[in-house]
């Protein structure tokens, strides 16, 4: 007569279905737990960034008086004869260090494609501007080049690794069709971009999916508490 009660162990093939079990609950579980320390990674990066941003920007105000004085809408480099930038010459850059550098742990400094400065800060995020003007701000919560070179475009990298804000203390003009597309934005410090954005919240999560330019992406996290939204258009990694 057999003795069940002698019986010891897990035969194969209950160790495979275990197994197999174990693999299909990972490969369900881990992508959404990535997920969310990816996201929670981008939060914690965008509010100390909001948070540091402005706090500079109050001291350059200790120091330098109101911002809507020594506020500078500028843009890039002087070009040489042969159209080469100069070097030492980008206007942001300069304009960025005088008021706002010497209060953040900035690594280092280089510059993109078109000359335009990036300041690589101590934890690993990044600053640069748009080409053209210190009002739009471009914030990475990693490196730059990585970023990109993931990403290909500014398009598909933002609201992803690339996050922006706008700069507006007081000096922008309405747009050509007399509306105030800074309306919100003026006078309020370094603020996620909403530039022309008019208050509508589905328009906002529209220019956020994929194939948008992305530049409202920054604003859905804000309004949110600085937490990526449930239904955010994008992943962020």
């Amino acid at each position: 007569m057999m003795n069940y009660k002698s019986r010891k162990g897990f035969t194969l093939a209950e160790v495979l279905i275990t197994l197999g079990i174990i693999g299909v609950v990972a490969a369900l579980t881990i992508p959404t737990l990535v997920q969310k320390v990816n996201n929670r990674d981008v939060e914690i990066k965008l509010k100390k960034f909001y948070t540091t941003i402005n706090e500079a920007r109050k001291f350059a105000e200790a120091e330098f008086g109101n911002d809507r004085v020594w506020y500078s809408d500028t843009s890039g480099p002087v070009l040489d004869s042969d159209g080469n930038p100069i070097e030492g010459s980008s206007k942001q850059r300069i304009w960025f260090e005088k008021y706002f550098a010497k209060y953040l742990k900035v690594q280092k400094v280089d510059v993109d494609e078109n000359s335009t400065p990036i300041f690589y800060f101590m934890d690993g995020t990044a600053l640069s501007f748009a080409s053209h003007t210190t009002r739009d701000w471009l914030f990475y919560t990693e490196e730059p080049e990585k970023c990109l070179k993931k990403h290909q475009t500014l398009e598909d990298a933002a609201g992803v690794c690339v996050f922006y804000f706008n700069y507006v203390p007081g000096v922008a003009l309405p747009g050509s069709t007399g509306e105030d597309y800074w309306a919100g934005l003026r006078g309020k410090g370094i603020v996620p971009y909403k530039y022309a954005w008019m208050g509508s919240i589905p328009r906002m999560q529209d220019n956020c999916k994929p194939g948008n330019n992305g530049k409202y992406c920054t604003a859905l996290i804000e309004l949110n508490g600085w937490k990526i939204p449930a239904n955010y258009p994008r992943k962020v990694d």
